[in-house]
């Protein structure tokens, strides 16, 4: 059995591509969005946040929502 069983995996909710290699992704699985770091080493988990907290619209008028979401996913972050 899979170990995502049981998860609903809504899917990509947004992207930054920072150079041609690394990128950073907010996917949605359940009630949360995680913020995804991606480069040359895989894949990294830089925060999460509850899906109410991004807009509804998945394709905001505003090119700032993006970085808007991150910060909030940053703050909210726990240190090791």
């Amino acid at each position: 059995m899979s170990p995502y069983a049981g998860y609903l995996i809504d899917g990509l909710r947004g992207r930054l591509q920072l150079d041609a290699r690394r990128a950073i992704y907010l996917v949605k699985v359940g009630a949360q969005v995680y913020v995804l770091g991606v480069g040359e080493g895989g894949f990294t988990k830089l925060g999460e946040m509850p899906s109410s907290d991004l807009p509804s619209d998945p394709h905001p008028a505003s090119p700032g929502s993006f970085a808007d979401a991150l910060a909030r996913a940053w703050k909210g972050r726990k240190d090791p």
